[in-house]
């Protein structure tokens, strides 16, 4: 049986934030450093102890916890790949904001026949019972969810053959989103985007960049939508529900030079905070829904 999010037994029924995309497309490390710059600015995090109780009453949350303050502390560029899934509740001074969704992403994107399988039953997703969390959180319409699909520019680059199955995940996954829920393109990796398709974002900006590599999916609904003005001029208006965000989650330090001359081993700290606080500021913009 599915947890009630009224129950209380989530501890919230605040938004859940729900970042999307394939194996290793960077979202643990996204979240890694979006809490850092939470933490910076009085911030608190904890994970969800109910929600491991009810779905997986034999996982210690106590490990979870231990490898996931672990990442904490771990070199930015060198964040592990997540093996459980876990709810990460986001809080400011102790009263709760939004809860992000923490999920391998075999879990959430099975590459593997991805194409020829629908991701939702009924909507409905096509998994095993393991991964009975996921159905029970995208099929509850008590509370609000917000998409954050990873749109990264090594998965087109890397795994061109399994680009069409990405596109057509993302289209599954728009047929189940309610009239409150909210979609974020998180540009991830923005150094790499801004090097190798420059000429693509300042001819077209981001919204070009997305459309050329994923086959104008911002053009598509129910992510644009189209009405006829009945006033001068006679025209059809665009509208737009989403908004895209870039990401980078860490920058190189300039290699230093040891003192026998040798280069010394390529060194990373956290991005600049702008990229945190644009991707926050946007996450509460639709948790308070202003777009």
């Amino acid at each position: 049986m599915a947890i009630n999010i009224n129950d209380g037994l989530w501890g919230c029924n605040k938004p859940i934030v729900i970042p999307y995309g394939q194996t290793s497309s960077g979202k643990t490390t996204a979240l890694v450093r979006l809490i850092k710059y939470l933490q910076d600015n009085d911030y608190s995090y904890n994970l969800c102890n109910t929600f491991h109780r009810h779905y997986y009453p034999d996982v210690n949350i106590d490990q979870i916890q231990s490898f996931f303050t672990k990442q904490l502390t771990r070199p930015i560029n060198e964040i592990e790949g997540n093996a459980d899934a876990f709810l990460c509740n986001i809080n400011k001074e102790n009263e709760p904001i939004c809860r992000f969704l923490e999920s391998p992403g075999e879990n959430l994107f099975a590459l593997q026949g991805a194409a020829e399988n629908d991701i939702y039953r009924d909507g409905g997703i096509m998994i095993e019972d393991e991964f009975q969390y996921l159905l029970d959180i995208i099929n509850n319409r008590q509370y609000k969810k917000i998409w954050v699909f990873l749109m990264d520019p090594g998965f087109t680059q890397d795994l061109k053959r399994e680009k069409p199955a990405y596109i057509a995940r993302i289209k599954q996954i728009a047929k189940t989103l309610g009239p409150n829920d909210n979609v974020i393109f998180l540009v991830n990796k923005y150094d790499k985007v801004t090097k190798g398709f420059a000429p693509i974002i300042e001819e077209e900006g981001l919204k070009g960049y997305i459309n050329q590599l994923y086959d104008g999916i911002l053009d598509m609904e129910p992510f644009t939508s189209k009405t006829i003005r009945w006033w001068w001029p006679f025209s059809e208006k665009i509208i737009e529900h989403f908004k895209i965000v870039p990401f980078c989650s860490y920058d190189k330090i300039i290699q230093a030079t040891g003192t026998d001359g040798k280069r010394l081993p390529t060194q990373y700290d956290y991005s600049d905070k702008s990229f945190p606080q644009n991707l926050w500021n946007t996450i509460k913009d639709a948790i308070m829904n202003k777009f």
